[in-house]
């Protein structure tokens, strides 16, 4: 494993563990050896996204995903922010193109349900929601919205199971 490697596997570490600002030094020194590291401009803008600096979120993201144009997280990540700021066209359009790219990653269809929710399109929520539970049923959002965009739809025994 060569000093990059690690570096971003413990950037990763501090990540996870919360400690955002040990994180985005080490990936910020990461792009500084290696300009074109997609995976830590993707981590920098998930950081920026998790501080509300949504421009530089959606900055660092594309720029990953055009250096490593099939990095579905990325574009998934992607639609998470452009949702968050209510581009919901945009993010759809980013979610289904996770989709098309890694048809088993659960959080991909979480996040389609919740922009269709968004826009209105209960059932078409309901479904990405039931194949999210399909592929990761230990998911309790998952159930959560599921059964919120059921009540909507006045399916309240299906809501409360």
């Amino acid at each position: 494993m060569n000093d990059t490697e690690t570096n971003l596997l413990t950037a990763i570490k501090y990540h996870k563990s919360g400690a955002l600002a040990k994180a985005e030094a080490l990936f910020e020194r990461i792009l500084e050896n290696d300009a074109e590291n997609a995976d830590a401009m993707h981590h920098l803008g998930i950081i920026a996204y998790q501080k509300g600096d949504y421009s530089r979120a959606i900055n660092m993201i594309t720029s990953a995903i055009s250096i490593k144009p099939k990095f579905p997280k990325a574009i998934n990540n992607l639609g998470t922010v452009l949702m968050s700021i209510g581009r919901l066209d945009e993010a759809l359009d980013r979610f289904e193109k996770a989709i098309t790219m890694d048809s088993e990653a659960p959080e991909s269809y979480y996040n389609l349900g919740n922009s269709l929710k968004d826009k209105g399109d209960l059932t078409a929520a309901i479904s990405a929601y039931n194949k999210a539970i399909q592929l990761n049923p230990d998911q309790s959002n998952v159930y959560n919205n599921l059964g919120n965009a059921l009540k909507d739809q006045g399916k309240f025994d299906a809501a409360i199971a």
